[in-house]
């Protein structure tokens, strides 16, 4: 990860020294008042525009990676969190989130039922709020997409869920949390160990 991270920053150092050569060339033309050529000006103009958005994306390519290698890092180290909300035996929960947008997928329209906390434990997804509980069994969970400012979770059996108003980085470390706990990677005894510490 890290190399990955040093080889965008170089990229954009590189990028960066060429728009300043650009600009060195410039100034050394308008130097000569006899120099004018909007051809050759313009031409400039749109190398620096096109270096520029060039930047812009390898800058959100980079937090994109950053967002995903905290994510994982974030699961690699999880412990359980004491929560206030009651689970059943040998339920731990690792990710407390407020005022997070619950809703059902509709063909026609969304039916939302508002924001409050979302729980995630090493066996469900859990929203509460002054109105109700909801709770999805991560073993019916078939697939979880992106969507804007959030997450789609498909089940196998009913509409699927979207929650929103979820931070970048929430979505991910979701993700690979769920990825995780489906795939047994987070163990009791790690589990365990890191609440009695």
């Amino acid at each position: 990860m890290i190399e990955i991270e040093q080889g965008i920053d170089e990229i954009i150092n590189i990028i960066n020294e060429k728009i300043n050569d650009l600009e060195l060339e410039i100034k050394e033309k308008l130097k000569y008042k006899s120099w004018n050529n909007i051809d050759y000006n313009l031409e400039i103009m749109i190398k620096k525009i096109r270096l520029k958005i060039y930047i812009l994306i390898l800058k959100r390519k980079k937090n994109k990676y950053l967002e995903k290698y905290n994510a994982i890092q974030y699961v690699s180290n999880i412990s359980a969190i004491d929560t206030d909300i009651v689970l059943s035996k040998k339920e731990y929960c690792f990710m407390k989130l407020e005022h997070i947008t619950y809703l059902e997928a509709n063909k026609n329209e969304n039916k939302s039922y508002g924001d409050g906390n979302l729980y995630i434990t090493n066996k469900s997804i859990i929203f509460v709020n002054n109105i109700l509980t909801k709770n999805i069994k991560i073993n019916d969970i078939i697939d979880i997409n992106k969507i804007f400012f959030g997450i789609r979770i498909s089940k196998i059996r009913g509409k699927a869920i979207l929650l929103k108003k979820l931070l970048p980085e929430d979505i991910y470390k979701i993700s690979a949390l769920l990825s995780a706990i489906k795939n047994n990677q987070i163990n009791d005894n790690l589990i365990r160990n890191n609440k009695a510490e």
